[in-house]
């Protein structure tokens, strides 16, 4: 079940490894300017915006790892 997800949503380890699910909004052809023209681009907004909150990388790897 975990698999067969529909389009835009994922499980992901958040918050101390904590399983969430989440929703990716998805862009389409209705030129919404709310939503970024691709998920690229709203992930390089995401890590600037984080970059210049926190000061510090974007992404940090907690504990042991899942073995992957």
């Amino acid at each position: 079940d975990m698999v067969k997800l529909p389009k835009g949503q994922a499980f992901a380890r958040i918050d101390g490894g904590q399983l969430w699910k989440i929703r990716i909004p998805l862009t389409n052809d209705a030129n919404d300017v709310l939503l970024p023209p691709t998920l690229a681009s709203m992930i390089d907004d995401m890590a600037i915006k984080y970059r210049n909150h926190f000061g510090g990388p974007a992404i940090a790897v907690e504990g042991k790892g899942s073995g992957w």
